[in-house]
Formats: structure tokens, sequence, C-alpha cells
């Protein structure tokens, strides 16, 4: 069994190390004064960015060249040490947890920095209440955004209809789990083709839900 126990030791440090071949630090960015607290990647007419979630907003980085990666404008937003970024067509969705509601940043204008943006505080029967969220995600096969941990309906998940105008989001509904008064707050999820799988961290588990 001693034996048995060394061999799987070794090969789990084996794997780890392996996993660390053929990457290989290029370049750093500095922010002065910034936490930064989240990333996302967007490619469009040959060039690639790093959407970076900076404290004093969305911060979008040139990273054609890894070398030499070079920020070309920073979105302004409310002051956050969370904020979280993802991308559908070229727009970019933006939450923190210091407000702010939605911010949608039209990239279409990349690699300038004089791009369109404006913030969505919910429409419908949430009109004007959206104010922050933790996370969010989209399911690029169906056109969906979806928002977790928000101000509303104790931080359930909140679904908002991209396919009309993915610039101005409309809200759909939200995701009613039920699971009891401390077990609807949904901190974070993936989403695919209607199928949501969501990580409810209070109450120790992780439904996977339609």
């Amino acid at each position: 069994m001693r034996h048995l126990v060394l061999f799987l030791l070794s090969a789990l440090t084996t794997q780890l190390f392996a996993q660390n071949l053929n990457v290989d630090f290029s370049a750093k960015l500095t922010y002065t004064g910034q936490h930064l607290s989240n990333i996302w990647g967007y490619a469009a007419g040959g060039n690639e960015y790093a959407l970076v979630g900076a404290a004093n907003g969305l911060s979008i980085v040139d990273v054609t060249n890894p070398s030499s990666p070079t920020e070309i404008v920073q979105i302004p937003g409310p002051t956050s040490d969370w904020r979280e970024i993802k991308t559908y067509s070229h727009y970019a969705y933006v939450v923190s947890e210091g407000g702010g509601g939605l911010q949608v940043v039209d990239l279409n204008g990349l690699p300038g920095n004089n791009l369109t943006f404006h913030a969505y505080f919910g429409n419908g029967a949430i009109n004007g209440q959206l104010i922050r969220a933790h996370a969010l995600h989209v399911d690029v096969t169906k056109g969906y955004l979806y928002l977790y941990g928000t101000n509303l309906f104790s931080g359930r998940a909140l679904v908002f209809n991209l396919n009309a105008d993915p610039y101005n989001p409309s809200y759909v509904g939200y995701f009613n789990s039920n699971f009891g008064s401390n077990h609807n707050y949904v901190h974070d999820g993936f989403v695919d083709n209607d199928i949501m799988y969501s990580g409810h961290i209070y109450g120790g588990f992780s439904p996977s839900s339609t």
C-alpha cells in the first residue's frame, strides 16, 4: 500500500508539472492603484484583446503582440474590487458589485478607443431596478444573458434576451429555484443550449437546472 501511495503521488506530481509545459512568460501590464478581478478574451479583425475587470472600470488591452500588451482604453464604471465580463457578438457585458447596473460596450470600434457604451438598469417587470450583479454568463447557442447574485429576487439567476438587439437586452424572467430561504442565491453559473449549471454557495450544493 505504501508503494502504491508513493506511486500515485509521483504520478500526480508529474501531471501537475506537465501542465506548465509550453507556457512562457511574455510581458506584464501594471495597473497602478487598481485591483484586478476578472479577465475575458475577444478577437476581431486579426487582433486579440484582453478584457480586464479593473477596479475603476473595464480595461481593454491589445495583446495581439503578447510581448507588448497595450491598453487601448478603460471604460469607466463604479469603483469595485469585483468586475466580471462576458461577450456576445461584438458586445461586452460588464457587471460589478459596486452598482451601475449592466454595462454594455460595443467593441465594433476596436482597435480605436472611441467605443460606444451605456448602462442598462432593467426593463419590463424590473424596469430601473437592476443595480448590481456578482457574475454573468452568455448562452451563445441560444442568445440569452444570465446574471447571478444581483440585488433582485434574493440573488436568483436573471435571464435576458439578446437576439433582437444585443446592445439593448430585454428582461425575460428569473429562475425560481425554491430551494429554501438561504439557497436561492446563485453565485455563478454556466449556460449552454438552455441548460444552466448553477453554483448555489449557500447550503453546500450545486444543482443543475433547465
